[in-house]
């Protein structure tokens, strides 16, 4: 009886360790996903900037041309 109490007392710190771990895991995911979506939006005006542009532009082209379809582009510089 008393080993299996030491055995599950000494398991404690292990499991609060992975539970600490897989927290800080899932934050720095948060964090991460925060960081790339402001880089990928103006600060203020949460419109997409020319990263985004940069990334999305080939799909639209790709989509425009397998539709037959003409794209227009338009860049508007807001804070002038």
């Amino acid at each position: 009886m008393l080993q299996r109490l030491l055995l599950a007392a000494s398991s404690v710190p292990a499991l609060v360790a992975g539970v600490s771990v897989h927290w800080l895991i899932r934050r720095f995911q948060g964090l991460q996903a925060l960081v790339q979506s402001e880089a990928l939006a103006d600060a203020l005006t949460r419109l997409a900037n020319r990263r985004a542009l940069e990334r999305d532009f080939p799909s639209y082209q790709a989509l425009a041309h397998r539709e037959g379809l003409r794209l227009a582009l338009s860049l508007w510089d807001l804070d002038a």
